[in-house]
């Protein structure tokens, strides 16, 4: 009875004592080694500007669908074509689809020679700071199914570097270097030429933004100007509807890179509308 009562009082006296130092670094050992993942730092909101790309993807997983409309009709035809709207119009349709945070593949096609493009962008990096910036490479193949008479050359390919840079809360600006095959699909060769893209964007509030835009292209045959572009860029809902005024009228990559046939003047001021959806399932 004694022994018994003796163990029972040492048992008491160990669970008194505090945790050795040893214990306490085995206990804290649990804890978290490394900080969370910080999300990507955000410049544009938008995957496009209005013709060119952003160096923003989507979320793994998500879909985009979009609709185009390039009215060929100038604005200043007021009386003859109701501001332009009476068309013709040139339209694009697209799907694009996030492979991973990072890649996005998209699929439009152009009534204008029938034109199917497919294209690959993939962000390569993206630093957060007083200066956020992101750089992405695009890619893309393009198959005109209908082509002037005697035109039997109906591939075309480019490639595109897409850097952004965040400058404060509100401003941001994009540059789009960039090099195409086959600008001219009636040039007796084939020819590869490059240019380079840039664009301005400022957001007057979180969901309403203006943007400017300029292509600078060597141009071939009736397509001797550059392309330029203001817009409007309104969100809601998983919603970008940007509406412009542009002298380019020529909606598929392919062709929008190589120029445009008219001078970046109001008289020739044509109007213009993106439309993009954002699908989560």
């Amino acid at each position: 009875m004694m022994r018994i009562r003796s163990a029972a009082r040492v048992i008491a006296v160990l669970g008194a004592m505090p945790a050795s130092p040893l214990v306490a670094q085995d206990a804290g050992s649990w804890s978290r080694g490394e900080p969370a993942t910080a999300p990507p730092p955000v410049v544009f909101h938008s995957t496009m500007a209005a013709n060119l790309p952003t160096a923003e993807t989507l979320s793994k997983g998500e879909l985009i669908f979009e609709i185009s409309h390039r009215f060929e009709p100038a604005i200043a035809e007021a009386e003859d074509a109701l501001f332009g709207l009476d068309g013709p119009v040139y339209l694009r349709l697209g799907l694009g689809y996030a492979v991973s945070n990072r890649t996005l593949v998209t699929l439009t096609r152009s009534n204008l020679n029938d034109n199917y493009d497919l294209n690959l962008k993939v962000r390569v990096i993206e630093r957060a700071g007083r200066v956020p910036w992101m750089l992405a490479f695009a890619g893309g193949w393009a198959y005109n199914a209908e082509r002037p008479d005697g035109v039997d050359r109906a591939t075309q390919w480019y490639g595109e570097a897409i850097l952004n840079a965040g400058l404060g809360e509100r401003l941001g600006v994009g540059f789009v270097p960039w090099v195409l095959h086959n600008p001219d699909l009636e040039a007796e060769n084939p020819e590869t030429t490059a240019g380079v893209g840039g664009y301005l964007q400022a957001y007057l509030t979180p969901q309403v933004s203006v943007l400017g835009e300029w292509n600078a292209t060597e141009g071939f045959s009736d397509f001797t100007h550059d392309a330029g572009t203001l817009a409007l860029q309104l969100e809601t809902g998983g919603h970008f509807f940007t509406l412009m005024v542009t002298n380019s009228i020529r909606p598929n990559p392919a062709q929008f890179l190589a120029g445009a046939d008219v001078a970046f003047e109001p008289g020739e001021w044509r109007f213009g509308f993106n439309v993009t959806r954002l699908l989560v399932f």
